[in-house]
């Protein structure tokens, strides 16, 4: 039976503290007593996070510039990704333009498997690797590169010339140090733990990505995680836990977007990079389940405005929806209802040249996951 077909037979929780024992080895910390005391996934991630960071910081400031890590001792990336006092921020990743149309077709349990795909491949990343073994583990997770210097970096190496393999070595090395690397790796193998192994809690763990030329954000998201409706953020029940936020580029003071544009390369080129973001909601106390609506739109303007519902209720069935709206702007929480009644496994917008397409793994169960990609051809 070879790996990938192992990773899927394997029964969720089994394949989850696998994952965490590959986590404390790197770590040298335990980490499995978080998932097996606690059942609130708020705590687990503030452990989790309190835990990885106090294993890498002082580690990763000291780590020395060699010819293999350039950039080692630049800790930028964990004070970016670390000191959120509110919702978790998850880092962007991003996937080549083959690979996108492949897991753009996945239906039921071919999304939940994905999900232990790239985790597992993440989770092989560990101390003492060169880049290019870094780099090699990515790829073969499913994803091309992670977080906003490590994803430039590999653009930047594409347009010059480089192979494939060596472009995203040379994305890895922008990083710093390979402690950065398996730090900010943790945060996302976290989100995608509290998925596997936090039982019929209403979980929504959602991958966006954006296959356009437009910088999506989603206005003052930070004030909707709770149910207020001021920003293009609309929790109708349940609460946003984490979300994607980057930089629009490599450089810091460069705006704050939920998934930059894609990376051309060139026509039809397989290597051709898109940008995706994670996202989890869950239930809060009591009767109810989690679910919400977001509005995407340009950095740079209002309409059109891209809406994603997800949700997995208390009792009725799970799934999202998604909606192209070219008109007047309008407030998540206004198309709240509408989108909730025609929520589906599968649906699909369309307006002019942009097609957003969502998908849910499951009518049933209380953890829930959905893909959704917005996607326009190449001007």
């Amino acid at each position: 039976m070879d790996k990938i077909t192992s990773i899927e037979a394997m029964d969720d929780r089994d394949f989850g503290f696998m994952i965490l024992e590959r986590l404390e080895q790197n770590f040298g910390t335990p980490l499995r007593h978080i998932f097996e005391k606690e059942t609130d996934p708020n705590v687990i991630r503030r452990q989790m996070r309190k835990a990885i960071f106090a294993a890498v910081q002082h580690k990763a400031g000291a780590e020395k510039p060699s010819a293999e890590w350039p950039n080692a001792g630049n800790v930028d990336l964990l004070a970016q990704y670390f000191t959120s006092d509110d919702v978790n921020v998850v880092p962007d990743v991003a996937v080549t333009e083959h690979n996108l149309a492949v897991l753009k077709g996945y239906t039921g349990s071919q999304i939940h498997d994905y999900v232990k795909g790239v985790t597992n491949g993440l989770s092989l990343i560990k101390d003492g690797q060169t880049a290019g073994e870094v780099a090699g583990e990515i790829i073969g997770s499913g994803l091309a590169a992670f977080a906003i210097a490590m994803i430039i970096g590999t653009v930047k190496a594409l347009r010059a010339g480089n192979a494939f393999r060596a472009a995203v070595t040379m994305g890895v090395r922008a990083m710093g140090g390979v402690t950065v690397v398996v730090s900010v790796v943790a945060l996302i193998i976290t989100e995608l733990l509290i998925y596997l192994l936090v039982n019929n809690q209403k979980v929504f763990l959602g991958m966006v990505f954006n296959d356009t030329d437009l910088n999506l954000q989603v206005v003052n998201w930070r004030n909707g995680t709770g149910g207020d409706d001021s920003g293009d953020l609309y929790m109708n029940t349940g609460k946003m836990t984490s979300f994607m936020e980057t930089h629009e580029n490599e450089n810091l003071d460069s705006p704050f977007v939920q998934m930059p544009a894609r990376s051309f390369i060139a026509p039809n080129d397989p290597d051709n990079l898109v940008m995706g973001g994670i996202f989890a909601a869950e239930k809060n106390f009591g009767f109810y389940g989690t679910e919400g609506v977001m509005a995407f739109s340009d950095l740079n303007q209002a309409t059109p405005r891209y809406f994603l519902l997800f949700a997995c209720p208390y009792t009725m069935d799970n799934g999202v929806n998604v909606l192209i709206d070219g008109g007047d702007p309008r407030s998540p929480k206004s198309v709240f209802d509408n989108l909730y009644d025609g929520r589906g496994l599968d649906t699909s917008s369309t307006l002019g040249s942009y097609t957003f397409t969502a998908r849910c793994n499951s009518k049933s169960g209380g953890e829930a996951a959905g893909i959704a990609v917005l996607q326009a051809p190449h001007s």
